[in-house]
């Protein structure tokens, strides 16, 4: 996966993704000014809601809507 400046995110969100063969998975995703970009596949929604809400914490980044993500 490529690499992104802090500065670069605008936002983070979670997307679901419905698995062909196996289970659905939740993508943690980033919206640059380059696109959005999927930055790790995690199992349950549950757990890319708490990293979303960490890393923005940490970052700085205000929650916001975004088109496609899992809602609340």
């Amino acid at each position: 996966r490529a690499s992104y400046l802090v500065q670069e995110v605008a936002q983070l969100y979670v997307k679901h993704v419905p698995g062909d063969e196996g289970p659905d998975t939740y993508e943690l995703r980033a919206k640059t000014a380059r696109g959005d970009h999927a930055l790790v596949d995690l199992e349950t929604v549950e757990q890319a809601r708490w990293l979303e809400e960490r890393l923005e914490r940490h970052l700085g980044i205000e929650n916001r809507p975004v088109s496609g993500e899992v809602s609340r």
